[in-house]
């Protein structure tokens, strides 16, 4: 992977003069760096005195011997060509690409904002953030998908939705849900993941991701899964830029999730069921037949019921493409920069919309931004940047409707007019439509004052003060006219939900630094301190008999009682951190690299003697790409190793509940005319923070100065971890919040990056990426398998195995006599399904969470021309069959999936058959339904073909088209196609919505 120009700058040190030239000559080295980007610029031609004398490598940097203080030329096809007097035996110099051109050079030395010190012996990741802004994505935590090694983004297929994400795995036991999530900071402020995913990514120069212990350190317990840290752009000094950047196209219905039966198998298989209120066996001839045997007109009733049969087959509707819908998507952005010596600015808009794969499923978002820089003198700097946000998402799915489920449960010969259908006897379609609504509105404001104050020659103080406010408002209706009311009281129809969560956070940090560079080393410390606070004020009330024509709680019918009653709820929260801190870094000689880091947190929601926690890292760093031994051969470019260690506590698992008394004032529960206050939770007063120590190895080596290699190696201990394990029911409560045992997570991360073809104008570069996560459960305090609850025959955690272990029956198949599925002991023999089952019949058949992921990239550039492609992939876990859409007698009403009529067992002597009889006991029913076997599981391996862009880049002659400096056209397609082994992987969940547009970007 290129390492950024902030390690770069902060390594290399004063050079030496090479003995084997004059006295007048000297050796000089230059970075070439992106300025957007801040990624190295391979393939510049650097000039002296109009003569090319040497190109960037991968990493951007020359080298040259030259007498004192050369004027340098440095051009690349992609960016401004650049003239400077080097001033220094080591310089880096940033490049303006040529359609982001800032009408001047930026030039810069290496100081404390460019130098990121953490990257000397952390895992510190830049993400390509020009990328990420031109795909067509609404979701910020989306266009992270197949970007970073070892983070994981897992979404459902509805919009607005929120992701499950995943930096190196899961370091908890808690796995499910977002107890794992990263801690997202914006300019220095902590924000929520809310606030994360409705960014725009045209608003940010910088996007880090921090993996382990030195990189995260300093941010103490709350960074125990890692951190991204996003950096807003700012202004320049210079006349104002405009840039515009459009999107037009449309969402596709994307991949089918399972194919149904047709008409004709599915009224086969209606006959095979052979129940009566189903046209395929009530107008069949079997059952007229048997039915009206001995009648006179037997043969015109059968005659009748093959025209009815002949005019449903008459039908074939295909619901997917029915209700599953092509929508648009549209998205704008304006962006303002310039400034002067006195006041920089940098102002953006964006408004974006995308229409979901139903009516009525829509996500729209306004964001703005206004960041000011105020250089006071030479030495102060102030910078104040605020931004607001509005998002909202609808949709019809919800409280028991789901109206992508009708694609697979309506049959093929229903239409939209059928008055009543077979699969919904009573209603029509109209009855299933628009029975629900759903907003989601989420707004925020962010405004965060930034300070830097050079006290003295290597000293400066830098501070950030900042809040990050988020208001979520849910709006749930159901009006009086939906089929769900019919049962209800004329006066309780209809019903209305409304909540508002206010969240506040408020962020301070202060720090300061020392820096100097003296012959060949390199010296860093710093102190710091940090305070955040976190206000959470939620309000929520329901209820049932309002008007369809109000829109307001004050319509509910107040007077209600029993399940009708109005419901009121409301919760209010605190949570107070404060820490200090210090790092120390030191390199010297560009080969030897050393950095450590101490923090030590308090928090308000932990008891007083457990208060305060601590979080360290030490790590260190060798570069002998300077050996002379290396430097003799061409093989290796560069070679960079790096190993730390590194301890933090965290937070994860522990709410206020779990540790104090904490009541719920329920608006139901009385003890005479006195209200009753209920425990939230049962208190666990020795409950303790999760510990976790890391230990973090990695290699980077540049090959032939055209390939770089990345393997990092990471293993991660939890110790304290936390669990809500089961309880005693005369407690009160079924669970109860402790520290449970130990879990080890562990991996590997390959990376390799370069240029497959380079010649003249043409370039092909590719980074192909594949992690390796593992964790295990080291330990289980007191027992060696935890079971959730009481009659759970699988165990949520056992020691020696991994999270996400799927425990199921070995299948012996289907009995051919009987018709119902089989399953053997562990030792061969049959088990006997009458008798109670035993947990030892249930076996380890694989893990649910896969292994493996990783991603593939290609970027190929032609002159003018361009073309990004990203794949990403993951493998090695299991999943189970849905088996929501095979069907047996008692819901054969619904369509049923395809191939199943020859796959299903029906008669004495049927062999090799998939599904069972038609009428299973209730008891195996519910054991084919509630756990896996051998043939219910499948692997849940894919690979996405994530991102495809075509781009032509065009520089208009300025006394042609005098206001455009640069214009890029774009094709581009996102989510557009999905492989997997498996078919039939249930509803849509799963699938994404490929979204196909053009787009314009200009700048004036």
């Amino acid at each position: 992977m290129l390492r950024t120009v902030l390690r770069i700058g902060c390594i290399y040190t004063i050079m030496q003069f090479n003995n084997s030239l004059s006295a007048q000559e000297q050796k000089y080295i230059v970075k070439i760096v992106d300025e957007n980007s801040k990624k190295p610029i391979a393939g510049a031609t650097i000039s002296v005195n109009k003569k090319p004398i040497n190109r960037s490598n991968l990493e951007g940097i020359f080298s040259f011997n030259w007498k004192n203080n050369p004027h340098v030329t440095l051009t690349h096809i992609n960016y401004c060509d650049t003239s400077i007097t080097l001033q220094q035996d080591f310089q880096v110099i940033f490049l303006t690409p040529k359609t982001t051109s800032l009408s001047e050079v930026v030039v810069r030395r290496n100081n404390i904002n460019d130098v990121d010190i953490r990257n000397l012996a952390g895992s510190v990741v830049t993400v390509d953030i020009t990328k990420l802004s031109e795909r067509s994505e609404l979701d910020m935590g989306r266009l992270f998908e197949g970007q970073v090694p070892g983070l994981t983004i897992s979404y459902s297929g509805e919009l607005g939705t929120k992701p499950q994400i995943r930096l190196r795995g899961n370091s908890s036991l808690l796995y499910k849900g977002n107890a794992n999530a990263p801690l997202f900071v914006m300019d220095g402020v902590v924000i929520s993941t809310e606030t994360f995913l409705t960014l725009s990514p045209n608003d940010f120069q910088t996007i880090k991701v921090l993996k382990d212990a030195p990189a995260t350190a300093l941010y103490g317990i709350k960074a125990a899964n890692g951190v991204i840290e996003l950096t807003s752009k700012k202004g320049f000094s210079g006349k104002p830029l405009v840039s515009f950047y459009m999107k037009q196209g449309i969402t596709l219905r994307g991949e089918r999730s399972v194919l149904m039966m047709g008409t004709d198998e599915k009224l086969r298989f209606e006959e095979k069921m052979e129940r009566s209120d189903l046209p395929g066996y009530l107008y069949s001839e079997r059952y007229i037949r048997k039915l009206y045997e001995g009648a006179s007109d037997l043969h015109e009733k059968i005659r009748m019921g093959q025209r009815i049969l002949d005019s449903l087959r008459s039908f074939e509707t295909d619901w997917f493409k029915e209700l599953i819908k092509m929508n648009h998507f549209q998205s704008h952005v304006i962006n303002i920069r310039g400034g002067n010596n006195h006041s920089n600015y940098f102002y953006s808009a964006n408004y974006s919309s995308q229409g979901g794969r139903i009516p009525g499923n829509s996500i729209e978002q306004l964001t703005a931004r206004a960041n000011f820089d105020y250089p006071l003198s030479d030495i102060l700097n102030l910078s104040f940047n605020n931004s607001i946000g509005i998002a909202t998402s609808k949709t019809e799915n919800g409280m028991n409707n789901d109206p992508t489920a009708l694609a697979f449960s309506l049959n093929p010969y229903e239409t939209k007019q059928s008055e009543s259908l077979t699969s919904y006897p009573g209603r029509s379609y109209q009855d299933l439509i628009k029975q629900y609504r759903k907003r989601n509105t989420s707004k925020r404001l962010n405004s965060t004052l930034i300070g830097h104050w050079d006290i003295l020659k290597g000293i400066s103080l830098s501070g950030v003060i900042g809040i990050d406010y988020s208001l979520a408002e849910l709006y749930q209706r159901i009006y009086s006219t939906a089929y769900s009311q019919r049962e209800a009281p004329i006066n309780a129809m209809g019903y209305l939900n409304e909540s508002d969560s206010k969240d506040l956070g408020f962020t301070s940090n202060f720090r300061l630094n020392y820096q100097r560079q003296f012959a060949k080393h390199d010296l860093y410390w710093g102190i710091n301190t940090d305070y955040y606070q976190a206000n959470v004020n939620t309000i929520g009330a329901a209820g049932f008999g309002i008007p369809d024509e109000l829109e307001s709680l004050s319509g509910i019918n107040q007077g209600l009682t029993k399940s009708y009653a109005p419901t009121i709820s409301g919760i209010k929260s605190q949570n107070k951190q404060l820490g200090f801190g210090a790092a120390l870094g030191y390199s010297y000689d560009n080969t030897y690299d050393f950095y450590a880091s101490l923090k030590r947190d308090g928090s308000s929601l932990l008891p007083n003697n457990a208060r305060w926690n601590d979080a360290w890292s030490a790590g260190i760093g060798w570069n002998p790409s300077s050996y002379s031994f290396l430097n003799k051969q061409d093989i290796i470019s560069h070679l960079k190793v790096k190993a730390s260690v590194g301890y933090t506590a965290s937070m994860v698992g522990i709410t206020a509940k779990d540790i104090r008394t904490t009541f719920n004032n329920s608006s139901h529960s009385f003890y005479g005319q006195n209200r009753l206050l209920e425990l939230m939770a049962l208190p666990n007063r020795n409950l303790r923070p999760q510990q976790t120590y890391s230990t973090n190895l990695s290699i980077d080596v540049g090959l032939d100065k055209r390939v770089n290699l990345l393997l990092t190696w990471y293993n991660n201990m939890t110790k304290q971890a936390i669990v809500n394990t089961p309880v005693a029911s005369s407690n009160g409560f079924k669970t109860y919040a402790q520290n449970i045992g130990e879990l080890q997570n562990s991996g590997l991360e390959t990376t390799i990056s370069g240029d497959l073809l380079r010649f003249g104008v043409f370039s092909w570069n590719s980074s192909i990426s594949l992690s390796y996560n593992r964790n295990l459960v080291k330990k289980l305090y007191g027992t060696d398998r935890l079971f959730l609850t009481d009659e759970s025959f699988i165990p949520e955690y056992e020691v020696g195995k991994p999270l996400g272990v799927m425990y199921g029956l070995i299948s012996n198949g289907i009995h051919p006599l009987k018709g119902i599925p089989e399953y053997l002991q562990p030792d061969g023999n049959v088990i006997d399904l009458k008798a109670p089952l035993r947990a030892s019949y249930f076996q380890h058949l694989g893990y649910a969470i896969a292994p493996y992921h990783g991603f593939f990239n290609n970027y190929i550039s032609f002159k003018n021309w361009s073309l990004n492609i990203n794949f990403n992939y993951g493998f090695g876990g299991i999943n189970r069959y849905s088996n929501s859409y095979v069907r047996e007698s008692r819901d054969a009403h619904f369509n049923a999936i395809k191939g199943q009529l020859d796959n299903m067992w029906f008669d004495v002597g049927d062999e090799n058959k998939i599904y069972p009889a038609k009428n299973l006991p209730t008891i195996l029913y519910d054991l084919l339904k509630n756990y896996a076997n051998t043939t219910t599981i499948y692997k849940s391996d894919y690979i996405k073909l994530n991102y495809v862009q075509l781009s032509y880049n065009w520089f208009p002659n300025e006394k042609t088209i005098k206001y455009v400096k640069s214009a890029r056209f774009s094709v581009q397609a996102d989510n557009i196609s999905t492989y997997r082994r498996q078919k039939d992987i249930g509803g849509l969940n799963v699938v994404h919505q490929p979204v196909v547009t053009l787009s314009l970007y200009l700048k004036f």
